[in-house]
């Protein structure tokens, strides 16, 4: 099986191919790239790369956010005019579940924080378990004087990870440096195509796959 997979709700635009044994290749643009503009030549030039023509596809996947509004749109309607041409059942994929897979942990709980505005953060909340993500809270915006209390119980420690470390204000990330930890490469993480594949493969397993045309972008409305 064959799986096309594009992530442009980061800030690095990126197309993946892989199979049910891992990634094939993948194709990134330079941070600050245009969706609009790099997405499509990207997965042209990785089916190029690798000998692929669009009917070689057997299923797609796309980053749904949360992340920029732009690039998650240009996303979904590059990968829906790919399946009019070809039609194949497609994976919708959390940014915060794909982040959470790049940072596998048995002994604990993987939260990822990407920055929304002003002071409202993504966030939600994972496990591993038996090599696979383990979704442990849906994804949600708040504010980040409530990161704490969003993410109380499970009975885990718990590692931070994500851009959006670097903007909660100094007094709010004292308290979360009370109940887990942070490494500082951690604070750099942001979802990735590989990820985003991988975290799609595993899906797809669980017969979560759907029609392109029904993927809606994860928009989550502000509850202030």
């Amino acid at each position: 099986m064959l799986l096309l997979a594009v992530e442009s709700a980061g800030p690095r635009p990126g197309a993946a191919l892989a199979t049910e044994d891992g990634l094939l290749d993948q194709e990134i643009a330079e941070p600050g790239a245009r969706p609009g503009k790099h997405l499509v030549p990207l997965f042209e030039q990785l089916l190029s790369r690798r000998g692929f023509g669009i009917q070689s596809i057997d299923l797609y996947a796309v980053d749904v956010g949360p992340g920029s509004f732009t690039g998650i749109r240009v996303g979904l309607a590059s990968l829906k005019a790919l399946a009019l041409v070809h039609p194949r059942p497609a994976i919708a994929v959390s940014s915060l579940e794909a982040m959470a897979w790049d940072c596998p942990s048995a002994e604990e709980d993987v939260v990822p924080v990407l920055h929304s505005h002003r002071d409202l953060f993504y966030v939600a909340r994972f496990g591993w378990k038996e090599g696979q993500v383990e979704r442990r809270m849906k994804d949600t915006l708040v504010r980040a004087a409530e990161l704490v209390a969003a993410i109380a119980g499970g009975g885990r420690g718990v590692r931070f990870v994500g851009t959006g470390l670097s903007r909660i204000p100094p007094e709010v990330r004292s308290t979360l440096d009370s109940v887990g930890w942070a490494d500082p490469a951690d604070g750099e993480r942001i979802p990735t195509v590989s990820s985003v594949a991988a975290v799609a493969m595993e899906h797809f397993q669980m017969g979560l796959g759907v029609a392109p045309h029904s993927l809606q972008p994860a928009y989550l409305q502000n509850p202030y």
